[in-house]
């Protein structure tokens, strides 16, 4: 039985996590892709946070499979930003590989990963933009340190450090294939397919529980499941190729649907420290607002709608 199967049949129950260590034994403990697993730990959490890392977590497996039964984390943001102008990283050549110089500046779980997924630049290419490539390093990698970063006033429970590269060493077989940038791009889909649909898992096991309106535990249901396929779907597009248009259409259209079914949530029977946390947490899902729109907004240039 999948872990949608099991949660609409009561069989999720609650076990909330407070660390990432835990974390991740949870989703260790599940068999299925990266998204039944990350639903399964989700659905058992009461904390919107928990429930965003089991997603993010589990995004981070889906979008480099070479680092299943890892702690990995994705390392994209500089201090000039997080888009392809913005990667400063250095990967000077020496030998059979490289030696990374730089920093990341806003890492989420930094400081408790095994594994960074790092995006870097060996130079530039012919047309004057870096040529950017993606690469793995484990935790203990002599010239690699961390720092403290900023907590936030969502999901506060989450951390996240700076993380810098003093010449760390990074080997040829380290890299990723293809363009780093695809990397990037990919995981802004997979970050949001899994961690809305763990959250979603969340939301629909206090419908169940609480005996909320039918048609909302379906909708929401529903919600899950277009994921669950979503994320199928996306596993058989290789990393370097652009996603249909239509695909990111109808991503795009699921996600307006869930964020109208989790605005209107009735709290019946939730207690109060858990609504009040969850509402506090929303903001976590309008920071890359924009970026969605225009992600949108190029879909439909490309089917010619525009």
């Amino acid at each position: 039985m999948g872990a949608l199967d099991a949660l609409l049949r009561g069989g999720l129950r609650p076990a909330p996590v407070s660390s990432a260590a835990e974390l991740s034994a949870a989703l260790a403990s599940r068999p299925g892709s990266p998204f039944e697993r990350a639903l399964g730990v989700a659905a058992a959490q009461s904390l919107t946070a928990w429930a965003f890392a089991a997603g993010y977590l589990a995004a981070v497996e889906a979008l480099v499979p070479r680092t299943a039964g890892s702690r990995a984390v994705l390392c994209v943001t500089e201090s000039g930003g997080n888009g392809p102008a913005a990667m400063a990283l250095s990967l000077g050549a020496e030998g059979e590989g490289f030696r990374a110089q730089g920093e990341k500046s806003f890492v989420t779980f930094g400081a408790e990963a095994e594994a960074y997924v790092v995006l870097g630049t060996p130079g530039t290419r012919a047309d004057g933009r870096a040529d950017l490539r993606a690469f793995v390093v484990p935790r203990d990698r002599a010239g690699l340190s961390l720092a403290e970063g900023p907590r936030t006033p969502f999901v506060p429970e989450i951390a996240h450090a700076r993380l810098r590269f003093d010449g760390a060493r990074v080997e040829a077989a380290e890299l990723l294939p293809g363009p780093g940038w695809a990397y990037a791009r990919r995981f802004r889909v997979l970050e949001d397919v899994h961690v809305e649909g763990a959250v979603a898992a969340m939301v629909l096991r206090w419908a169940l529980e609480h005996r909320w309106d039918a048609d909302l535990r379906a909708d929401l249901y529903a919600a899950l499941r277009w994921r669950e396929r979503f994320a199928e779907e996306l596993g058989r597009v290789p990393t370097g190729e652009r996603l249909p248009p239509s695909m990111l259409l109808e991503l795009d259209a699921a996600q307006r649907g869930l964020r109208g079914l989790i605005g209107a949530l009735p709290w019946g029977g939730v207690d109060d420290a858990t609504k009040d946390a969850f509402l506090r947490d929303q903001k976590l899902f309008t920071l890359a607002a924009r970026a969605r729109s225009v992600r949108a907004a190029k879909a439909r240039e490309r089917l010619g709608w525009a």
